[in-house]
C-alpha cells in the first residue's frame, strides 16, 4: 500500500522537527510458512534550529523481512 507519513517531534518544550513523506510496503504469502515484505520511504524533513539546517532535506529508507511460521 501507498501511506502518508507526517511528524512533528519536540525537544522538551521546544519544536525540534518537522516531516512530511511516503511510504511504499506490500507482502506476499510464498507458502503456507513463508511470508516475505518490504518496501521504501521517502520523507522530508526539517529541522526548526538554525544551527541543525545542515541536517534538514530528505530522507530515503528500504526495509525488507523474511518470516517462517512453524507448524
Amino acid at each position: 500500500g501507498v501511506l502518508v507519513t507526517v511528524s512533528r517531534r519536540w525537544y522538551g518544550t521546544q519544536g525540534f522537527t518537522r516531516s512530511a513523506g511516503l511510504r511504499l510496503e506490500g507482502q506476499r504469502a510464498l507458502s503456507p510458512q513463508w511470508f516475505v515484505s518490504g518496501g521504501a520511504s521517502w520523507e522530508n524533513r526539517t529541522y526548526d534550529q538554525a544551527q541543525y539546517a545542515d541536517y534538514s532535506g530528505p530522507l530515503y529508507g528500504v526495509f525488507g523481512a523474511a518470516t517462517y511460521a512453524l507448524d
